[in-house]
């Protein structure tokens, strides 16, 4: 009898084992490389409107990235917080592309921040590359207007070295607890302010994403 329960034993771990590997592969099969992804990925220009004439906006849309891995880097935010693999593993996370001095990175601010206070507390980081903004920059630009992310200051090598991003600004990426690039949001001029679209759009994709953790 006691063998039999040893045998039963061992076989409902084993048959656990094989369950949990058959979810891990089922959730990381479909990976693609980052540079693979990016090599399918167009760059456009549109035509709006600013301050009263009409300019040229590069723009790239995101969704080519989806699915695909995201690139490995490592950096310190302006609080001193390690940015690594660990930082991202097991959890949800945002990542956005700004600098000060882009327009409409400042105008989704306000939008950012009501979904960072959304998920407060849950498996989910929030975390902004400045391009070009030092840290004292940023610290004084926040003091200002409050933007709820950890910062990375000057990381304009991280966005074009790492991220082989080629620009248009501001631009957001949603990852998910393997490190799989679930949603790309880049801006777009359009009668539903960036805000709004970018806080309808991210909100039920961090929603999903962390049922599935």
């Amino acid at each position: 009898m006691e063998k039999l329960q040893i045998r039963f034993s061992i076989k409902l771990l084993l048959t656990s084992i094989i369950l949990i590997f058959l979810h891990v592969k089922a959730l990381t099969q479909d990976i693609i490389e980052y540079q693979t992804a990016m090599d399918n990925c167009h760059v456009d220009t549109i035509e709006t409107i600013a301050g009263g004439r009409k300019v040229q906006l590069l723009t790239f849309d995101l969704t080519c990235l989806e699915v695909a891995q995201l690139p490995g880097f490592t950096s310190t935010t302006i609080e001193g917080k390690k940015i690594d693999e660990d930082y991202f593993q097991g959890k949800v996370s945002v990542i956005n592309f700004w600098f000060k001095g882009c327009g409409p990175c400042v105008s989704e601010i306000p939008d950012l921040n009501k979904v960072q206070n959304k998920f407060k507390g849950e498996r989910v980081n929030f975390l902004a590359i400045n391009v070009d903004d030092t840290a004292e920059e940023i610290k004084t630009f926040i003091s200002r207007i409050p933007f709820h992310f950890d910062h990375i200051p000057i990381g304009l090598h991280i966005v074009k070295d790492i991220f082989l991003y080629p620009g248009g600004y501001p631009a957001t990426f949603v990852v998910d607890q393997n490190l799989k690039i679930i949603a790309g949001i880049s801006f777009i001029p359009s009668k539903e302010t960036h805000g709004k679209r970018i806080n309808r759009k991210l909100i039920p994709i961090i929603d999903k994403a962390l049922k599935e953790i």
